[in-house]
């Protein structure tokens, strides 16, 4: 999996989720050390940054596995 950083409004726009809920699963993601957040100033707003951790990549792939094995039947 490429290592790629993504800002927070792309991220709410693939997930489909509101600001207030996809802050809330953003925090969970970090704290659980899946996820690195990065606030960067971009003229008078912040912009928050992410990126996935080595744990998330390995977390991303073991749940990546076990979908592929329900949809193929084992």
């Amino acid at each position: 999996m490429p290592r790629r950083k993504w800002s927070s409004p792309p991220c709410r726009h693939i997930s489909g989720s509101a600001r207030r809920s996809s802050a809330s699963r953003l925090a969970y993601l970090s704290e659980a050390g899946y996820i690195a957040q990065r606030r960067v100033r971009t003229g008078s707003r912040y912009r928050v940054w992410l990126r996935m951790t080595r744990s998330g990549r390995e977390a991303y792939r073991r749940h990546h596995a076990a979908l592929v094995a329900i949809v193929n039947g084992g």
